[in-house]
């Protein structure tokens, strides 16, 4: 398994075009693929792939996952439970950040306590990722 990933400081510059672009042509080369919306303040993914999402579209996302995870303190069991089916190609799955057109998005998005995630005393963040 490989993870590519594509970041940048600053909005604009073309980062989910590109991913969108080189997660399809994996696919099309018989290649397992898992894209993943992790900009969790402005998710688009979903807008550069809406053809290619099943008719009911983005329900979860990463951002239900990690929530869970925080609340609850354990992994979530499949984390395709999160994942969005696509028409195609098969062979790629998507992984939204969640349904940012949802109320419960954003109030779970602002629930999660990274520092603790993350940075406090036996924070458990670093294992779950």
């Amino acid at each position: 398994m490989k993870t590519i990933t594509f970041y940048s400081y600053k909005g604009g510059v073309g980062r989910t075009l590109a991913l969108s672009n080189i997660a399809k042509r994996l696919a099309e080369f018989g290649k397992k693929v898992c894209i993943l919306d992790f900009d969790l303040e402005a998710p688009g993914l979903h807008i550069k792939i809406e053809n290619q999402i099943q008719k009911q579209g983005v329900q979860v996302g990463i951002v239900d996952y990690i929530y869970e995870f925080s609340k609850i303190g354990k992994i979530p069991e499949d984390i395709s439970k999160y994942a969005t089916r696509l028409k195609s190609p098969k062979n790629m799955l998507f992984i939204a950040s969640g349904n940012p057109l949802s109320n419960d998005y954003w109030m779970k998005l602002a629930q999660i306590n990274w520092w603790k995630l993350f940075y406090s005393e036996q924070s458990e963040g670093i294992p779950f990722f």
